[in-house]
């Protein structure tokens, strides 16, 4: 594809501003008397050029290379990089680089080949799009607002390192709500003792559960609570998981010695949890200061219906072994018209406060693509894993809406981590596109590699080879999950195209200038 790039843009400039200054040039475009304008406008030229030049160059710093109309930034390269698994198996880091650079060109090149075409699959790729936002958005909006707040000091760490060497000794009682535990508690502040309410619930004294609690940040809040008790005192209700805990202290454990060398080494370790602890109760702050205390309402008679439908379909699936992924069977329900009518289709199933709301059909587009499992055992399984999907959804609404308050789906690092998703999905529809079902393994390969060095010629291509040469990064060889996103990595783990020798000979052409 002939275009003008940048660079020949300033050569055509600077050309310009050359014959223009040409003496016979200059006598023939303008008379004597035009000097002083002539030469102001010349210096207000120069330095527009040389703005535009210096602007281009700043940012032709953080790109590694350009395909088409696109670009593969540093930032970019060194996450699917450095957190990519399957490269593990190459030792050689130059060759392992090129590998990954040659892969992300070929995922570049069917990324705009798909944007071009006006498929049905544009529709599915703009709701991914919108879910990658949502997802980059709220990792934006923890970082940004909520652990900026967040200060960890070394008294407060020390402590924490005491906590960690300190066990409570605890007996409990366990409700199914919130109701009945709160009903409890009353109970036990009127008068009635721990061993009475056990009595209540066909437990003797004798057969309570008993355990141990330590702060090791693996259920922070319930642990503080249990830490925070005197010996022989009742906690109030704690909320683990879906059920509610009475708790109450019997003993202490205290390991003897407290080491300050042995501080120092978890000191990295115990900074992390606190900050993540810290953190969540800086969320818990913001949540309660600046969003209704019920900031949506679910429509339980249409979510039934919903749930109801669905379930014989992602049960079914798992029982025939059609897929592992539930996920990938709500897709399927939700697009087949003969298992939806039309007028649940278009329902209000979820309504905000400030207004906003979710269809079915919009709800089950978010269930098909967020990262939160949904188990397919049984129904009862499916019911329960559906019902905390869908809360994590509606959670997540909020926070993306409040995140944008902020301004910040508009941040460079939401639209990068958007880009880079969608390249991805780009990327796995292209090939989907070029390769029929019944084929697989290396004719699949080579179908999808001729494809590639056919489509070639139409792309300009420029690769910083001194760049990648020179680039340091650290390659883990695993994976790296999302903090806030349980099952999401934080780059797409792209399989490299190891088999793609024509495609890597074509390449080297490119690395090699």
């Amino acid at each position: 594809m002939n275009r003008l790039n940048p660079h020949e843009i300033h050569q055509w400039g600077f050309l310009f501003i050359k014959i223009l200054i040409n003496k016979s040039g200059f006598n023939l475009m303008i008379k004597p008397f035009l000097w002083g304008r002539q030469i102001v406008f010349l210096v207000f030229f120069a330095a527009f050029m040389i703005i535009i030049h210096s602007c281009d160059s700043r940012k032709r710093k953080d790109v590694l290379a350009r395909v088409g109309n696109k670009t593969i930034t540093i930032k970019d390269f060194k996450n699917l990089y450095a957190f990519n698994p399957h490269l593990a198996r190459i030792s050689q880091k130059n060759t392992a680089r090129k590998l990954m650079l040659s892969t992300l060109i070929a995922e570049q090149i069917l990324a705009q080949e798909v944007d071009l075409q006006k498929s049905t699959m544009r529709d599915s790729l703009q709701d991914m799009g919108a879910q990658y936002e949502r997802e980059a958005l709220i990792e934006k909006f923890w970082q940004d607002v909520i652990m900026k707040e967040v200060t960890v000091n070394d008294d407060e760490l020390f402590e924490t390192y005491k906590q960690s060497k300190t066990r409570k000794v605890i007996v409990y009682l366990i409700y199914p709500d919130k109701q009945s535990a709160q009903a409890a508690y009353r109970q036990y502040q009127a008068g009635v003792t721990f061993n009475e309410l056990a009595e209540a619930m066909n437990l003797p004294a004798t057969a309570l559960p008993i355990d141990t609690v330590s702060m090791e940040f693996q259920l922070p809040f319930f642990e503080q609570a249990v830490l925070n008790l005197e010996i022989g005192q009742v906690s109030e209700p704690l909320k683990v998981n879906q059920r509610y805990y009475l708790v109450k202290c019997i003993g202490q454990q205290v390991e003897a010695g407290l080491s300050r060398s042995e501080f120092q080494k978890q000191r990295q370790k115990l900074a992390k949890q606190l900050r993540r602890f810290k953190g969540q109760q800086v969320f818990i702050r913001y949540r309660q200061e600046n969003l209704p205390a019920e900031p949506y309402h679910l429509n339980r008679s249409v979510f039934k219906k919903m749930v109801q439908i669905l379930e014989p379909q992602a049960v079914q699936d798992h029982s025939t072994g059609l897929q592992s992924n539930a996920n990938q069977s709500m897709d399927r329900a939700f697009v087949s018209s003969e298992l939806w009518p039309e007028s649940l289709m278009n329902e209000t199933v979820a309504t905000f406060a400030d207004g906003r709301s979710l269809s079915v059909e919009a709800l089950g587009k978010r269930l098909a693509l967020a990262p939160y499992p949904l188990l397919t055992e049984s129904k009862a399984q499916f019911r329960a894993s559906v019902i905390k999907a869908v809360k994590n959804i509606l959670d997540d609404e909020l926070i993306a809406s409040e995140a944008r308050k902020y301004g910040l789906h508009k941040t460079k690092d939401v639209q990068r981590q958007k880009s880079m998703w969608m390249d991805y999905a780009r990327f796995r529809t292209g090939i989907r596109q070029i390769v029929p079902d019944s084929l697989s393994g290396e004719r699949a390969n080579r179908m999808v590699e001729s494809w590639l060095l056919q489509k070639l010629p139409e792309y300009d291509i420029e690769v910083n080879a001194l760049m990648l040469d020179t680039l340091t990064v650290h390659r883990t060889d695993m994976v790296s999950i999302k903090q806030h996103f349980p099952g999401r990595t934080i780059a797409p783990i792209i399989q490299p195209l190891m088999s793609f020798d024509r495609w890597h000979a074509k390449m080297n052409t490119y690395f090699e200038q």
